[in-house]
Formats: C-alpha cells, structure tokens, sequence
C-alpha cells in the first residue's frame, strides 16, 4: 500500500516491476491490451504505455456508452408501455 502526495492509499503490486532504460522485451498482459510492438517482439521502451492507456480508455468509454445506450433503450421501452 501506498499513500498518495494528497494522502489517498493506493493499492498496488511491484511483482512485474522494473526499471526501464532501455529497450525491454518483457510480454505480460492481457492479449487483447497489448501494443502491436510487445506482440510482434519488436521490443518496446516507456513511451508503449501510452498505447496501452489510450486502448484502456477508450474501452471504458466504450462501455459507459454501450450501457449509456441500454439505459435509454430501457427508458424508451417504458415510456412506449
């Protein structure tokens, strides 16, 4: 556990962790996360985790819209009732 500059505990895991000064091969993730550079061996440095941020954000906003998009279905469904 960690506490954050504003004194919020973060919770985290180091057990994949290390320090990158160079270019690193290590492949750990979620298949369907990872950047085409880990998949394809290529190697990748720190600037790859931005893929990997923007592919976590847009997924979740994907799913926000989805069930945004269920809501208002739901919504419809009862007006027409």
């Amino acid at each position: 556990m960690l506490i954050s500059d504003t004194g919020h505990i973060k919770v985290t895991d180091f057990g994949f962790a290390k320090k990158i000064d160079q270019r690193t091969y290590t492949v750990c993730g979620t298949p369907e996360y990872l950047a085409p550079e880990i998949i394809l061996s290529k190697g990748y440095v720190f600037i790859i985790f931005e893929f990997n941020f923007n592919t976590l954000f847009i997924y979740l906003f994907l799913i926000l819209l989805f069930f945004s998009f269920l809501l208002i279905n739901q919504l419809i469904n009862q007006i027409i009732k």
